[in-house]
């Protein structure tokens, strides 16, 4: 299972959610901001979960931030709307697993 998170996020955390099905919860916990983080990479999730900017933040977030970038993707693919936390979640794995396939 790919990891999720860092000391100010715990994985068990994001772990946690998942495991109870809370994938707003999760959502959330991996597009919260972490001190201490690029400033390109908290401009894009200030953009996000403080303006609501789902385009802006997409063009902020750099390519190796790939989990909150596979979120936001999903969330643009669907107009926006936010309540679908598992589709999002799914393409955060289905994006890891081509990676991976793709570097073997």
């Amino acid at each position: 299972m790919q990891r999720f998170g860092t000391a100010a996020i715990p994985t068990h955390s994001i772990g946690l959610a998942l495991l109870k099905s809370d994938w707003h919860l999760a959502v959330s916990l991996i597009l919260r901001p972490r001190p201490g983080e690029h400033p390109d990479v908290l401009a894009a999730r200030r953009a996000w979960l403080d303006d609501g900017d789902l385009d802006r933040a997409l063009e902020l977030f750099p390519r190796r931030v790939v989990a909150e970038r596979c979120i936001l993707e999903s969330y643009k693919k669907q107009h926006g709307e936010t309540r679908n936390a598992l589709g999002a979640l799914s393409t955060v794995c289905v994006m890891i697993t081509t990676v991976a396939r793709w570097l073997i």
